[in-house]
């Protein structure tokens, strides 16, 4: 079950197991599991952040495509975002990364659309990009044009997710 915090960024953890396929699991902040790719919706108040909270991605799918057409500067962003996101958790990583692209390319984005596009690279072993991005939703000076810094801080989930890709990076670096 997905837990919302104190009407906060929701966060879900996508936590890759090694042995085979990749699992998504969900996770709440209280049950934090800090090896996991960690998540987050665009807002608690964003159109179809509640259906992923609970966990229905399909009716979230559905509610986010329907309300595309009719979204402003202002809501589009979060509208991909958790398209990005719900595509994520379903494992159909080519159709979120067409998501993750599109809401990047959005004026005014959180952070969080830079963090999920970062798991999403990492759950495909594509570190050095899941680093860029992480890198791009931690800044706080030389930032992209499009982000809205004033939406929510750095934290320890976006710093969290970039030192675990680092390691990433640097563990596949060794083996080769």
């Amino acid at each position: 079950m997905i837990w919302p915090h104190n009407n906060s960024y929701l966060l879900l953890t996508a936590a890759l197991f090694v042995l085979g396929a990749g699992i998504l699991a969900y996770k709440s902040i209280e049950t934090l599991d800090t090896s996991a790719w960690e998540l987050r919706t665009a807002a608690p108040e964003a159109i179809g952040s509640g259906e992923i909270e609970s966990g229905k991605l399909d009716s979230a799918i559905v509610r986010l495509v329907a309300s595309y057409p009719s979204a402003t500067d202002e809501t589009a962003g979060p509208i991909l975002s958790n398209l990005c996101l719900a595509y994520t958790l379903k494992e159909d990583y080519p159709t979120a990364m067409k998501f993750c692209e599109l809401a990047i390319d959005q004026p005014n984005i959180g952070r969080d659309t830079y963090n999920n596009r970062g798991v999403l690279h990492a759950l495909q072993g594509q570190y050095d990009a899941s680093i860029k991005d992480f890198e791009n939703a931690a800044c706080t000076t030389n930032c992209p044009s499009n982000l809205n810094q004033s939406q929510q801080p750095p934290d320890g989930v976006l710093l969290r997710n970039l030192a675990r890709a680092r390691a990433q990076l640097a563990a596949m670096m060794d083996r080769n």
